[in-house]
């Protein structure tokens, strides 16, 4: 995944693309919410609704985004965070 934050350019773009994207799930990590979304085209992950940074992850399709979105609340749950699937 890459990861943007608040000073790169294309982050006001990418915070709204966020925040209209599916929420497949959420995890804690650290004691923080994680939110994991997917559009068809991309996989992301921040913490609360207007995050300082998003990790994103792009997908070929809606399908795929799910999948993967779903892989990572997966290999999240065997590190031993909490999962709370929507």
């Amino acid at each position: 995944m890459q990861i943007f934050t608040v000073d790169d350019h294309d982050f006001p773009e990418l915070l709204e693309l966020f925040q209209n994207a599916r929420v497949i799930g959420r995890f804690t990590d650290n004691g923080k919410v994680q939110f994991v979304r997917a559009n068809k085209r991309l996989v992301m992950v921040s913490h609360g609704v207007t995050p300082e940074s998003i990790a994103v992850r792009p997908v070929r399709t809606k399908d795929e985004a799910l999948s993967v979105a779903r892989a990572l609340l997966a290999g999240e749950a065997v590190r031993g965070n909490s999962i709370l699937d929507e």
